[in-house]
């Protein structure tokens, strides 16, 4: 009880500016237990003497119940059912005492994790709760005076406090709890990841917001993405169009998946790849070219070569535009290098049988293609 009220003097001023700081959850952090959220919502927690769930209410059920258990009653200032009795003034220093073994147990628990009476109560946070954080102020008040001009000094034993209330700001920040990284995100961070082992697929996922009475027909937007299977397709679609238009998945609908498929798989070509990625100075545009005989091998090549030369995470990369472009158009000296018709490639290291070694060669070794 003694952190519910604030102490005012007679003869003051006092001013107390109030800010309150609100604190809701997300509804799918109800699949989670309530130890992992760290919080409980109202319909979660039962308390036998409050309607309301929230910390407050259950620490103080918490000391009433361990008070009852150690002196066989309660405080006078404590809840209490008709059968309970009250401590008279020879239980005065039990219930004492009990507040600061709780308190004890309170502070073993933190350091030690000893499971306790006071780990027992589970009085973890209000998933919804509200909380107002108080500055005070304070000033002599010189009463006298005033009602002495107003004429309304004359009673006797009238002693005066002024106690003003009021928000310190016209508006006040909401924070709310959610998931940080969800299995949607983890898919989408690892999407490129899965597809250096997996191999890329090229996707065309359409998706729009859902439709509304103030917008019918939402706009659609149209995105290729660079995935190893539809599901993470779908997740990387969601994950940069949250970044791009601010909407998710839970206010949209995917309207289309269809992989995209190579109409010459049998043909080598030159890709061009525009990408942007985030390093640990900032975020980089760039522009690379590989050989390879779809696009989804390129793309595949172009993650590989970023982490291993930038050292850059997969779910850090977006890919802007891929597209084949001709020999005559290639800027990379590693690529422009197959252009050449009369490129030779040594051959690799033969071993030859026992029996068919000879001691002397009559004829010159040929060390390359024609």
């Amino acid at each position: 009880m003694s952190k519910q009220y604030y102490r005012v003097p007679l003869h003051q001023e006092v001013i107390i500016s109030v800010k309150p700081q609100m604190t809701t959850t997300s509804k799918k952090l109800r699949n989670y237990a309530p130890q992992n959220r760290q919080c409980f919502f109202n319909d979660e927690r039962y308390l036998r003497f409050f309607r309301v769930y929230t910390q407050e209410n259950c620490e103080m059920e918490c000391v009433t119940n361990y008070t009852l258990s150690k002196c066989g009653c309660v405080k006078f200032s404590m809840m209490r059912d008709n059968l309970t009795d009250v401590c008279g003034a020879s239980k005065i220093d039990c219930y004492n005492e009990a507040e600061d073994e709780l308190l004890e147990e309170d502070v073993k628990y933190i350091v030690d994790k000893m499971y306790d009476f006071r780990a027992r109560c589970n009085c973890l946070p209000a998933c919804t709760s509200i909380q107002y954080d108080a500055e005070i102020s304070q000033a002599d008040l010189d009463w006298k005076s005033v009602l002495a001009k107003h004429k309304e000094y004359d009673e006797p034993g009238v002693q005066f406090t002024r106690l003003i209330i009021y928000f310190k700001g016209a508006q006040f920040t909401n924070s709310k709890r959610s998931e940080i990284y969800t299995f949607a995100d983890f898919l989408a961070n690892c999407g490129g990841l899965l597809g250096l082992f997996m191999g890329l697929k090229e996707y065309q996922v359409i998706g729009r917001k859902l439709p509304s009475e103030r917008e019918p027909n939402p706009p659609l937007f149209k995105m290729h993405i660079f995935a190893p299977d539809q599901i993470v397709a779908k997740s990387r679609f969601w994950y940069f169009l949250r970044q791009l238009r601010k909407f998710k998945k839970a206010t949209g609908e995917i309207v289309s998946v269809k992989r995209i498929m190579e109409k010459t798989p049998l043909k080598v070509k030159n890709f061009g790849i525009w990408l942007r990625y985030d390093s640990r100075s900032g975020t980089h545009n760039m522009y690379r070219e590989y050989r390879d005989l779809t696009i989804g091998g390129a793309v595949t090549q172009c993650y590989s070569d970023m982490a291993s030369r930038h050292r850059a995470r997969a779910h850090s990369i977006q890919i802007i535009k891929v597209e084949a472009i001709a020999a005559s158009k290639t800027r990379r000296a590693h690529i422009k290098q197959f252009h050449d018709s009369k490129i030779r490639f040594p051959l690799v290291q033969r071993y030859h049988h026992k029996r068919y070694r000879k001691l002397f060669s009559y004829r010159r070794p040929v060390t390359y293609y024609m």
